[in-house]
């Protein structure tokens, strides 16, 4: 767009009979048409002179906008202002031309150094945070331990991340559909889920943590109870021992879900192996108890399930009043379920 008007502009200043002669008064009218232009001066040979007056209007306006963009860098040398109007329109659109190249200079430099902000200030508190390691003798074990969790924390934008102050300022109801569209796909993965009514993801949603573990950080204990689900987000599990304790890795190559059976039965449940995570990890932890009130407060959930109770457990749940559910909840629940 500066091109494209510079270009008119330009044009009609060196132009002795253009719009701008309208303009003036006889006087300056009739000044303005006897000095020199440079769209009049003689070019080429002597044998064969012409000007950019006698050019075709494409022709001349091509020139016109590669000139603009010639001066918006430096000065072209194939054209020269030849009286003091053309001299003092050049000098102002020179200073024009300095200064929006400045700030395009200075808006490109700062794009690109945005794209390793984030980067760049991680990289120096991670190094302070070496420094203080070292000053601690901590072992290098360690170090690497709180190295690795650090970055994962970056990787998964849980630090040095700019949403993280505005993701606080909204509603608890937006920060719920928020949470249960980011882990609508892992809950997808539980077999619980299946028999359970369309809604019934987001209220599970609602009640799971989020958790990120270091490296060797013990899950499950192989013979302990279970107390929780758990689902892999990032990160990598593993059996430590799998061959001594003779497992069957097949059955445990990928560990995305881990005591699922716990959310099925009211009974006491036992982990069957021992799991630890291998690297800094992301999971889901789904609450047993939590889980099972949340079910028996929504009768369709309890007949859709179809809990093994044991007599004295299920006359337990069933001296649980029934709660009405939050209309605001269930009415998010439903809109989710249609968006689905």
């Amino acid at each position: 767009g500066i091109c494209h008007w510079n270009a008119c502009i330009f044009w009609m200043i060196g132009d002795p009979e253009s719009l701008l002669k309208d303009l003036l008064s006889d006087d300056m009218a009739e000044t303005f048409a006897s000095v020199p232009h440079w769209t009049t001066e003689e070019r080429g040979t002597t044998a064969n002179p012409w000007t950019w007056k006698e050019q075709q209007p494409f022709t001349q306006y091509i020139f016109c906008f590669y000139w603009t963009l010639g001066v918006m860098r430096t000065m072209p040398a194939e054209v020269q202002p030849v009286n003091l109007l053309e001299r003092i329109y050049i000098m102002i659109f020179m200073f024009f031309a300095f200064s929006a190249f400045a700030i395009c200079v200075a808006l490109i430099t700062q794009t690109f150094f945005k794209f390793s902000e984030r980067k760049r200030q991680f990289d120096d508190d991670m190094a302070q945070v070496r420094g203080y390691m070292r000053s601690i003798n901590a072992s290098d074990r360690l170090q690497g331990s709180v190295k690795a969790f650090l970055r994962h924390l970056f990787d998964q934008r849980k630090t040095h991340a700019k949403e993280l102050p505005m993701m606080s300022f909204l509603p608890p109801i937006l920060q719920t559909q928020l949470k249960f569209e980011r882990l609508d796909a892992h809950l997808s993965k539980l077999k619980v889920l299946m028999s359970l009514p369309s809604k019934a993801p987001f209220y599970v949603a609602d009640i799971c943590e989020i958790r990120d573990v270091p490296p060797l950080t013990c899950l499950t204990c192989a013979g302990f109870r279970a107390e929780a689900c758990w689902i892999l987000i990032s990160g990598r599990l593993c059996v430590p021992r799998a061959e001594e304790m003779d497992v069957d890795l097949s059955d445990t190559f990928e560990l995305e879900v881990i005591d699922e059976d716990c959310l099925r039965f009211t009974s006491e449940i036992t982990s069957k192996y021992t799991i630890q995570a291998v690297t800094a990890a992301e999971l889901i932890r789904i609450d047993k108890e939590r889980f099972q009130n949340m079910v028996a407060e929504h009768r369709e959930f309890m007949d859709s399930l179809n809990l093994e109770l044991e007599m004295n457990t299920g006359a337990a749940i069933a001296s649980i009043p029934h709660q009405p559910e939050s209309p605001g909840l269930e009415a998010v629940a439903t809109t989710v379920v249609l968006a689905c």
